[in-house]
């Protein structure tokens, strides 16, 4: 009887744990479908453009495009012209270094300009190859000697499109691509 007794708790203990396993499985699982939904929506949100945050900053970066495409249409791309090959100039004979080479390109953003620099390029180098020619290791080891440079290059270049019809305000810069002094 003890036994008859035992089982019958037993199996109303039973019922009891398994209602709570069950309570705890749903739990679980509801707690698992919330977050997966959260996920979801989180992962959408930012592809949703019906969305009213998304909306204006959408609008923002439609209007700071507008902008960019406006600055670049007032500006057009650069244009860089090379000369080719680069210029050599031999330095004094009482100087350590003996000799310059220069690789230089010019920069401009008219077409007209870029043509009309490729046409003159004889001139342009002679004008450039005088300039080198008259400059000391000890100026151009410096920064602001190379600076000067530069800057003188680009009044050479300017003067000979200026010489020779074109408008020289369209040329704008003058860069250094190589410099070598030994």
């Amino acid at each position: 009887m003890s036994d008859a007794v035992k089982a019958p708790e037993t199996a109303s203990a039973a019922p009891g744990n398994s209602n709570k396993m069950l309570f705890i499985m749903l739990g679980g699982m509801f707690f698992l479908l919330v977050a997966g939904m959260g996920g979801m929506f989180f992962m959408l949100k930012g592809k949703s453009t019906d969305h009213p945050a998304t909306a204006s900053s959408e609008s923002s970066s439609a209007a700071g495009a507008a902008k960019t495409d406006q600055k670049n249409q007032e500006k057009p791309q650069a244009k860089y012209v090379s000369f080719e090959p680069p210029f050599v100039v031999n330095f004094k004979a009482d100087s350590a270094v003996k000799f310059l080479q220069v690789s230089l390109q010019v920069m401009t953003r008219d077409s007209g300009m870029e043509r009309e620099l490729k046409e003159n390029d004889p001139a342009v180098r002679n004008a450039i190859l005088a300039l080198l020619d008259g400059q000391t290791y000890e100026v151009l080891s410096t920064p602001d000697g190379k600076e000067t440079l530069r800057q003188g290059a680009l009044e050479k270049v300017r003067g000979v499109m200026k010489d020779e019809g074109g408008d020289p305000s369209k040329v704008e810069a003058v860069y250094f691509t190589s410099f070598v002094m030994q």
